[in-house]
């Protein structure tokens, strides 16, 4: 729709450069314009709001570069990109009608359309990761790590894969090496427990996946007894 949008401005704007026409009735304008940049700015001032609840410690654009939620990012920048390309077109609709000046409105079309098509081309950089599979934020594995880290039995982690399956949900793969001495029924055990620990105190990962580093003693045995069984 940006895209679009911005095309369809930046042709307007050639054309009207090309068969400059007079403005007419410029206060209709200008009311217009004033009317559209009061909802704009109560719309990015409720956006704004909404994001800078989970995103209150990083500058605004490295919080919104580092979001996971498009939903009101998307908002943000649709609502500056209006409220600039608004000041963009009072500008022009000043310069014609005050230095008459008929191309200023056609320059401004165009202003406005590339404006468009570059916030298109940053939302579409944003969202294209998360659609095909975005990592999740380094806070996320540095909290697996020292919750992983922090239990007794875990000798090392070895590996995390971690996928953003929404906005506020992580799925994490593990890898961890366990101490030698665990049997398989408390390799199974530890498990259990570290994934409940870990959903319990990191509420965005709502699917684990442990991978222990070693089989089970038994289970390595089972494999061994197996093996001797096979004809050569």
């Amino acid at each position: 729709i940006f895209t679009a949008g911005g095309a369809v401005a930046v042709y307007e704007g050639v054309r009207k450069i090309g068969t400059p026409e007079p403005i007419e009735n410029v206060w209709v304008n200008y009311v217009v314009l004033a009317a559209a940049a009061v909802f704009e700015s109560i719309s990015l001032h409720t956006a704004y709001r909404e994001f800078r609840k989970s995103n209150t410690q990083k500058p605004l654009f490295r919080a919104i570069r580092a979001s996971k939620d498009p939903s009101i990012f998307a908002v943000i920048l649709e609502d500056s990109a209006a409220l600039a390309g608004l000041l963009v077109a009072f500008a022009g609709i000043s310069l014609a009608a005050a230095l008459g000046w008929r191309q200023a409105d056609g320059l401004a079309s165009i202003i406005i359309g590339i404006l468009l098509i570059v916030v298109a081309g940053f939302l579409a950089r944003e969202t294209r990761s998360l659609l095909t599979g975005e990592a999740a934020r380094p806070e996320i594995r540095e909290q697996l790590k020292r919750v992983l880290n922090s239990d007794p039995r875990v000798v090392s982690v070895a590996e995390i894969l971690t996928m953003q399956l929404g906005p506020r949900q992580v799925l994490a793969a593990i890898t961890i090496d366990l101490n030698d001495d665990l049997s398989g029924r408390r390799i199974e055990e530890a498990a259990r427990e570290l994934t409940k620990r870990i959903e319990s105190e990191i509420p965005a990962v709502t699917r684990v996946f442990l991978r222990p580093l070693r089989e089970p003693a038994s289970a390595a045995k089972n494999a061994a007894h197996d093996s001797t069984d096979q004809p050569r």
